[in-house]
């Protein structure tokens, strides 16, 4: 079981791995309230003043999907980024991942136009 956990963290100790998840998910609602901000404030389907509980809960499904690319980059950190994890990359990373999954949303579209001129 120890060597799952060793392959899993790669090199990281369970503690630093969890910290950095915990900072991933800072950078993320980060990027949420970014966002959050060209929102529109008279639309009925938001609230009119900020709501960080809002912002979470409208938005839990993005930030469940954001959790894939958050752990492949953190476990990977070293391999893609050329060192460690520091939890200042880990808010970049979590900051990101909206980002990344954005950009392969639009790339996969892009594959379904061309799959239907080839048709």
């Amino acid at each position: 079981m120890e060597k799952l956990i060793q392959l899993l963290l790669g090199g990281n100790d369970w503690p630093t791995f969890v910290a950095a998840m915990i900072f991933a998910l800072i950078g993320a609602i980060i990027s949420l309230r970014v966002k959050a901000i060209k929102r529109d404030k008279l639309s009925p389907e938001t609230p009119y003043k900020f709501s960080l509980t809002f912002l979470v809960w409208d938005n839990i499904l993005k930030l469940l999907a954001s959790a894939l690319p958050v752990f492949i980059g953190i476990r990977f950190s070293s391999a893609l980024f050329g060192q460690e994890i520091t939890m200042l990359s880990a808010v970049f990373i979590g900051y990101g991942s909206d980002h990344v999954i954005t950009k392969l949303e639009a790339l996969q579209a892009l594959a379904r136009d061309k799959d239907s001129l080839i048709k």
